[in-house]
């Protein structure tokens, strides 16, 4: 689990399962990701997401506003055996989107000495 002052990052659990359909069967969030899911693949994303931490220890987060509750993305790392490197996923709404950047710092790099 990843904590900040506006967002909670954890696995998902299987309450969840409404929201991630409303988010996996919008097409405007799918329209890069492989187009709108069914809610039947929903679920076996979900399933295969909790298989992830499960087997592999890490896996794909839910991005929960704290001050809402309310379930604004995924994210994560994954080993989908697509290639020989590990995948990161984002899927949100655009509004979403906008509302995550304004709430996560951004940091300006270090220069090193």
């Amino acid at each position: 689990m990843i904590e900040t002052e506006r967002l909670l990052l954890r696995p998902p659990v299987l309450d969840d399962f409404e929201a991630c359909y409303a988010l996996l069967s919008d097409p405007a969030v799918m329209s890069f990701i492989g187009g709108p899911m069914s809610r039947e693949e929903s679920w076996h994303r979900l399933l295969r997401y909790a298989g992830h931490w499960s087997l592999l220890g890490y896996g794909l987060f839910v991005i929960i506003e704290k001050e809402s509750g309310r379930l604004l993305g995924q994210t994560g790392l994954a080993d989908f055996h697509r290639g020989a490197r590990d995948e990161f996923l984002l899927a949100a709404t655009a509004q979403n989107l906008r509302k995550m950047a304004n709430l996560m710092p951004v940091r300006a790099p270090t220069q090193a000495a």
